[in-house]
């Protein structure tokens, strides 16, 4: 027992190294543990970094994007003001056959056609069918662009006529869509900002 105890110092000198070895170990395990993250720390904030540049360039362009859109909204806009409010499918149906007429185009025809939405615009079409000749149809044409009325040729089919010549003149029947234009009050233009978000929004 006395030599136990004339030993105790070293027994508790080598307890002590032995916990101290033993937390020293722990820190180098929990240090070293710490040393494994650094990478994917260092990924995760160059991740980050990356997301923060995104997302600056992002507000960047759909301020940009905002703008340019308005600016072409707007000009769309003004072309539809200038395009007349109410058209009158009487006025323009008799000025086409009048038109026609004065031209000695025989057998003139006039009918209106179901309107069209296009947007901003609205368009009323009328189908002329009538006999005449190419120089005929063609001075019928610059009648049109000179009246005062906003009309334009859609289309036009012309096929020979079964009827007699006139003089040298070959004889055509024509059939010719005619469309007149009135701006659609009803419709603002789309600006469409939400669908460039969702678009920047799936890039980011």
């Amino acid at each position: 027992m006395d030599k136990i105890l004339g030993n105790l110092h070293y027994i508790v000198i080598l307890y002590a190294a032995f916990s101290t070895y033993s937390m020293y170990e722990e820190h180098e395990l929990e240090l070293e543990g710490l040393k494994s993250q650094i990478p994917a720390l260092e990924t995760n904030i160059d991740r980050r970094e990356r997301e923060l540049e995104q997302l600056k360039r992002y507000f960047l362009d759909i301020e940009e994007s905002r703008q340019n859109i308005e600016l072409v909204a707007r000009e769309v806009e003004r072309v539809q003001q200038q395009l007349p409010s109410e058209i009158s499918a009487t006025e323009n149906m008799t000025l086409i056959q009048t038109i026609a007429e004065s031209l000695n185009i025989q057998r003139v025809t006039v009918e209106p056609l179901a309107e069209e939405n296009k947007g901003f615009y609205i368009v009323h079409r009328y189908r002329m069918k009538g006999e005449g000749t190419f120089l005929q149809y063609l001075i019928f044409f610059e009648k049109l662009e000179e009246s005062q009325r906003l009309l334009n040729v859609g289309s036009l089919s012309i096929k020979r006529s079964d009827g007699e010549r006139r003089g040298r003149f070959q004889m055509v029947d024509g059939e010719v869509l005619i469309e007149a234009y009135r701006y659609n009050e009803r419709h603002r233009e789309d600006r469409g900002i939400e669908d460039v978000e969702r678009e920047f929004g799936s890039q980011s």
